[in-house]
């Protein structure tokens, strides 16, 4: 997929499943939401030049590197005197579901990813598309639109 791909399927779904499970978004949520699952779905591309698709495509980075920005703003912002319990549950996990998104995206390409590394080598796929697929990233962004019209909607 390409980086435009991964950043809005990243958005729309973070918010979906954020709203879904919480029966809402806070106003002042959206944008810690945004911002994690944009960084979270970018993060796992920090690989290009090393193992690609090994290194950083995998569960277990994904719940690894979600859990060190948990312990971080956990520490940065407990020195604040704002309630922000809320703040750093929300980043944490739109950054999860960023980073998962993008796993989720790689894995419909005929490349894969190594979902299971360092336990296995082995790539999994779900189609046989490219990255590069004009007619796949026109659909995924086309599905995120309607996602979030959905979720604005109801």
């Amino acid at each position: 997929m390409n980086k435009e791909t991964h950043i809005v399927f990243s958005i729309a779904f973070s918010i979906a499943i954020l709203d879904s499970v919480s029966g809402g978004i806070k106003a002042d949520h959206i944008i810690p939401i945004v911002v994690f699952s944009v960084i979270g779905s970018r993060f796992p591309d920090l690989d290009l030049r090393y193992k690609h698709r090994v290194l950083l495509h995998n569960i277990i980075a994904a719940f690894t590197f979600s859990f060190i920005l948990y312990l971080a703003l956990s520490i940065i912002l407990s020195r604040v005197e704002y309630a922000l319990s809320d703040l750093v549950k929300i980043s944490t996990t739109s950054f999860f579901l960023g980073y998962s998104s993008h796993l989720i995206l790689d894995a419909l390409t005929i490349k894969g990813i190594a979902i299971l590394y360092p336990v296995s080598h082995r790539r999994y796929r779900l189609t046989d598309f490219k990255s590069t697929s004009r007619v796949l990233n026109t659909l995924i962004i086309t599905l995120s639109a309607i996602i979030l019209l959905l979720v604005l909607v109801t």
